[in-house]
């Protein structure tokens, strides 16, 4: 059976085949929308509007408005900025605040632990790779004399009641209130799911959720 994750995957695929049959490239149908638009009003300047020119500059702007406010979205949900005020189009901004994200992401050099000065994209991956592979072949060690130890020194202020309390188990209704305290327009985790899906189809996913949770 696959995992509640796997099937996000896949949705996600249908979601995009979805999204370039239906929608198709945004940038490109504002584009042909506004010489459309363009050409509609040149008409209408030289020659004057006619009832059935005006319906269709009508149209033509209602389609615009939707092109600008899918750009405006498509940009919020790469930049992750999360105080863009509904309405405003400033995609320009969002544009220029997703490339120096990439760029602020990127390093270009990284020191081993002789500090040697490592440049090359080989010696980096290299470097990394065998950082982390260290960290998870190290053996695992009997560190509960330690831990003893260590957590006899600090005191305690849960009482066992509210211990037991946080040991039970969650209930499905604790997790709804959570998921539906977090804000819509934000994105919970690198699949890209933002929190709208949750709370649309919630009564749908609450169960997959619930025992996500559960099993954490």
């Amino acid at each position: 059976m696959w995992s509640f994750q796997q099937n996000l995957k896949a949705l996600k695929s249908k979601i995009k085949k979805w999204n370039k049959e239906e929608f198709g490239n945004i940038f490109k149908e504002k584009n042909r929308l506004e010489i459309c638009l363009q050409e509609i009003q040149s008409i209408g300047f030289n020659e004057g509007y006619s009832l059935a020119l005006l319906e269709e500059e009508r149209l033509v702007e209602k389609q615009l408005d939707e092109r600008e406010k899918q750009e405006e979205l498509l940009w919020l949900q790469k930049s992750r900025i999360k105080w863009l005020c509904e309405g405003e189009k400033n995609s320009k901004f969002f544009h220029h605040s997703v490339i120096q994200s990439r760029f602020q992401n990127k390093f270009y050099s990284l020191k081993d632990e002789a500090r040697n000065l490592l440049e090359g994209r080989e010696e980096i991956e290299d470097l990394l790779n065998s950082h982390f592979s260290d960290i998870l072949s190290d053996p695992l060690r009997d560190r509960s004399s330690d831990i003893e130890i260590i957590t006899s020194q600090i005191p305690s202020f849960v009482s066992r009641q509210q211990n037991q309390m946080l040991m039970n188990s969650i209930s499905l209704q604790e997790v709804q209130e959570v998921v539906f305290q977090m804000k819509e327009g934000t994105s919970h985790g690198p699949d890209g799911f933002t929190v709208n899906f949750f709370h649309h189809f919630w009564e749908m996913i609450k169960i997959d959720v619930w025992n996500i949770v559960e099993q954490s």
